[in-house]
């Protein structure tokens, strides 16, 4: 029943993509955002509706509820990290992706230590909607719980999905712009939808590698029960959040470590660049 109202949603909020002809980044990815929470919206309403018509176990129904928010937040963040708008609140921006670029400037292993680095600190909002999910799933229902928050991520996944495979249509309508030699704005249009593209796909595989991880903590919580072992519940969740308290504790500063050694070997590169420019310019004044 949750898989068949989460289809019917993700149908429901293809309806809610709509776009205009002279769209930025910023303006293309909201409209994407209105389609996936369109469709969890959805999912939301008909949920509620079939708790009160149907009068089902209400700790189930917010069970479900709770993999679904987790799944929306977990998106979210993974626009955050790769999008080419980052987060911005007032005067103060958050752009991975910027940065990364600006380290770009100093040459190959600055950049490559950057998307390192980002790429470790980025795990802490999902990990933390990891615990927050399974947590409360796992007191309204036990194990069950667990189970049906994975099915609530899953709820959504068809308009989520189809995020993650216009990305390679695009490209390849970039492509055949391209060699049709049509006109530049076609090109920039194709260009755009390219590069939002690169951020779906990567919310879409986040989203499916924390399903697993849910799903993952549910079979080994079902062995535990199958063995009779009798505190296979404070077990599970206990286990389960000390494991993302790892996660949280080790990869994030992990990042910052990265982070400081790759800014400071860029200004470095900068400094040697720099030397190198004066010493080569004296070197001809002393020629000539």
């Amino acid at each position: 029943m949750i898989a068949g109202i989460g289809i019917i949603s993700s149908i429901l909020g293809k309806f809610f993509v709509r776009t205009g002809d002279n769209a930025d980044m910023g303006k293309l990815l909201w409209t994407l955002r209105y389609g996936i929470f369109g469709a969890g919206a959805g999912f939301n309403w008909n949920r509620s509706l079939h708790q009160l018509t149907r009068g089902s176990r209400i700790r189930s129904f917010l069970g479900s509820r709770c993999g679904n928010y987790r799944g929306q937040v977990i998106g979210t963040s993974t626009e955050w990290f790769t999008s080419y708008e980052g987060l911005k609140i007032g005067s103060w921006e958050f752009n991975p992706v910027k940065w990364i670029a600006q380290q770009s400037e100093t040459g190959h292993p600055s950049t490559i230590i950057a998307g390192i680095s980002v790429g470790l600190y980025s795990t802490v909002i999902p990990a933390l909607a990891i615990v927050v999910g399974i947590f409360p799933a796992n007191e309204l229902a036990g194990l069950y719980g667990i189970g049906l928050a994975a099915v609530g991520m899953l709820s959504t996944l068809g308009i989520t999905l189809a995020t993650d495979a216009y990305g390679p249509v695009a490209d390849n309508a970039g492509g055949i712009a391209e060699q049709a030699h049509l006109d530049p704005d076609v090109r920039e249009r194709t260009d755009s939808l390219d590069a939002l593209g690169n951020t779906t796909a990567a919310t879409g595989k986040r989203i499916c590698y924390r399903i697993s991880s849910t799903h993952c903590s549910r079979i080994a919580g079902s062995l535990l029960t199958r063995n009779r072992c009798h505190n296979t519940r404070p077990a599970g969740t206990q286990s389960t959040h000390g494991h993302c308290d790892r996660w949280i504790a080790s990869l994030p500063f992990s990042g910052l470590t990265m982070q400081a050694v790759g800014t400071a070997a860029g200004e470095m590169i900068e400094e040697v660049r720099r030397n190198s420019a004066k010493f080569l310019a004296l070197k001809r004044g002393s020629q000539g």
